[in-house]
């Protein structure tokens, strides 16, 4: 299964889909927005497949403001929302709307003892492990090796962990032993063209023109 997903900010009452890059590891955005009321009819995905709608202020700004959550409304599914998450209080937070799943990148959660109570108080998380120079970026800005970190995860009870190669430099042949020994890891490519197989499910960001 192919997820669909894409960058949203939502400001004054309004709320938009943004045409937005990763550079590095940060949202950059590019000239194109979209109302969010108008993305159900841009979406080809099968039935019953949720969409991530990454909150592009809380992301690009490192900082979760919430805003995005009280609109999050995508006609047809109930999203997952990819936001900046930092302690349990925030997942709190990004849970209050219309959110079935909340993802964020691992590096922002300040401890290990915010990581274990988060995993204590939902099963509907799942830590996103930003990879640049094919190593992941984990917690206090340390760098690990990619298998290194889904061990660590595991050990914490995450198996369902989203891996997001930033810059496409993760090789077919690390994306084929991250298969083996973590079969429920979800791909998140955005940095290059071709889907990674070998996983059952994967999510690829769409783009507004």
């Amino acid at each position: 299964m192919d997820i669909p997903a894409f960058f949203a900010a939502s400001s004054n009452r309004r709320t938009v889909c943004i045409d937005s890059t990763f550079q590095g590891m940060l949202p950059t955005p590019s000239s194109g927005e979209i109302p969010l009321s108008e993305i159900s009819d841009r979406i080809r995905r099968e039935v019953r497949a949720p969409v991530v709608v990454m909150d592009h202020s809380s992301l690009r700004n490192r900082s979760f403001n919430g805003s995005l959550t009280k609109h999050l409304k995508v006609r047809g599914t109930e999203p997952w929302l990819m936001t900046h998450v930092e302690t349990v209080d925030d997942l709190f937070d990004a849970f209050n709307g219309n959110t079935e799943m909340v993802l964020a990148p691992l590096h922002t959660i300040l401890s290990e003892y915010e990581l274990e109570d988060i995993h204590a108080v939902s099963d509907s998380f799942i830590p996103v492990v930003y990879c640049t120079g094919a190593e992941a970026m984990v917690m206090k800005g340390r760098r690990s090796g990619i298998g290194m970190a889904l061990d660590d995860l595991a050990d914490h009870g995450f198996y369902k962990v989203c891996i997001m190669d930033c810059d496409g430099s993760i090789e077919d042949s690390e994306w084929e032993s991250i298969a083996e020994d973590h079969p429920s890891v979800i791909p998140f490519n955005i940095g290059r063209d071709a889907k990674v197989e070998g996983f059952e499910v994967g999510i690829s960001v769409i783009g507004l023109h």
